[in-house]
């Protein structure tokens, strides 16, 4: 392993380990504003300014409108896909606890991130599922069943 990917794999740990500490956070912020949806919508507003920091910071190359409209419509989903996310960690966390959130959580994203690597959807390079990383994504469902008994 290269010094490179040992960066990206800490890395990445240290984003994974925020989720929990962010359903949490979001939840108790939902509580306290009284809504759900204002609680998502506050922690998106408070994203986005410290994104609009670091883009100021970083200063990258902003598109021109007409890359900006040559873009696939599809694309700009990903957004949405954030605010169904934030919204229902606010509303489950509470509910089921924040260890069987991230399970489920986990568990979803691997079987649609195996889809997406089999078949190389949305552009994603190919890698298929084999017998190892299909064996790997039922123990992560296992882990939720047990994380789900008292």
């Amino acid at each position: 392993m290269s010094r490179g990917q040992a960066v990206l794999i800490a890395f990445t740990l240290l984003a994974g380990s925020l989720l929990p500490v962010q359903a949490a956070l979001n939840s108790r912020l939902g509580r306290e504003l009284g809504s759900p949806a204002l609680g998502a919508l506050v922690s998106f507003v408070v994203g986005a300014v410290g994104l609009l920091f670091y883009v100021l910071l970083s200063r990258p190359a902003l598109p021109s409108s007409d890359l900006l409209r040559a873009v696939p419509p599809f694309l700009w989903l990903g957004g949405l896909c954030g605010a169904v996310y934030v919204t229902t960690v606010i509303l489950v966390a509470p509910r089921l606890g924040v260890a069987t959130l991230t399970g489920l959580a986990v568990a979803g994203q691997m079987a649609v991130s195996a889809a997406l690597d089999h078949w190389g959807l949305l552009g994603l390079p190919v890698n298929p599922v084999t017998p190892s990383r299909a064996a790997g994504i039922v123990l992560i469902v296992l882990g939720v069943v047990l994380l789900q008994r008292k």
